[in-house]
């Protein structure tokens, strides 16, 4: 039976093992953007990519890389795109 622990001030609840699922690992995280290892641990030690070191580990919070997901494009925007084009 696991321990249930606040996760904010909100009032909101997270068992123990939801609140682990957020912290990732480098395989982890680069199993979920798809890339090599080898990019993770370059991104994070340039500050690209938000990581944690906890003694000699690396860790990631998932909701971190999401929001940090939002704030990288690759091209312009359709929206962007649109208007040029006008």
């Amino acid at each position: 039976m696991g321990c249930w622990i606040p996760l904010n001030n909100r009032g909101r609840w997270e068992s123990e093992k939801q609140m682990v699922t957020e912290v990732m690992t480098v395989s982890e995280v680069a199993e979920y953007l798809r890339v090599n290892p080898q990019t993770v641990y370059r991104k994070a030690k340039t500050g690209e990519l938000p990581a944690l070191r906890i003694g000699r580990a690396i860790r990631f919070r998932k909701v971190q890389l999401d929001e940090w997901m939002k704030t990288v494009s690759v091209g312009p925007r359709v929206a962007e795109r649109d208007e040029a084009q006008v």
